[in-house]
């Protein structure tokens, strides 16, 4: 038996660890970063909350219109949560992660999975969404977007991330790498 095949599902490692250990989503270089990593764990905090019908606490707060920004997407797309800040797990490439929604657009609408931003929607966000799509069933089928939450009480939603593929391969390339150095480990050249 092989050193990867006795992976414990605790040394899995998660969708934002492998992005960031290679270097795809690196917030090192941002000014206050902290604040901005807090603050959107704050406004996913707020979006769970009024998803699950929990009494308000964030309309006089200083997020409150990322609040307003969630529910004037939801109110104008038709967006119906189904699964909210869901823990998944992709038992053949041993990776786990926490997806921030799934649901539909209008009653009859397609299944959509969403991931959430307090800040700008990059392209690299592709590869989460396609990542989290990799732990459901029939993952290519879901339509997977990145929505941007402002303060003023808008949103902007970003185009279509369509190609799945694509998108799913380049992540398990980059997860390929992080089991890889787990396994065999680096090596630090230090100069003379």
């Amino acid at each position: 038996m092989s050193q990867r095949e006795t992976l414990p599902i605790d040394k899995w490692p998660r969708v934002t660890q492998v992005l960031s250990e290679t270097g795809i989503c690196d917030f090192s270089k941002i000014p206050n970063a902290e604040f901005y990593l807090e603050r959107g764990a704050e406004v996913h905090l707020i979006c769970e909350s009024m998803d699950r019908g929990e009494p308000d606490w964030w309309s006089d707060g200083e997020l409150a219109g990322y609040a307003a920004a969630w529910a004037k997407f939801k109110e104008e797309s038709g967006f119906v949560p189904t699964l909210i800040e869901y823990p998944v797990y992709n038992e053949k490439r041993m990776y786990k992660g926490t997806l921030d929604r799934t649901g539909k657009l209008g009653k009859d609408g397609p299944l959509v999975l969403l991931d959430i931003k307090s800040g700008i929607v990059g392209d690299w966000v592709a590869l989460p969404t396609a990542a989290y799509a990799a732990c459901l069933e029939d993952a290519a089928s879901i339509r997977r977007f990145g929505l941007q939450l402002k303060g003023d009480g808008s949103y902007v939603a970003a185009p279509e991330f369509k190609n799945f593929t694509q998108d799913s391969n380049y992540f398990f390339a980059l997860l390929a790498a992080v089991h890889a150095r787990g396994l065999y480990g680096k090596t630090i050249v230090e100069a003379a």
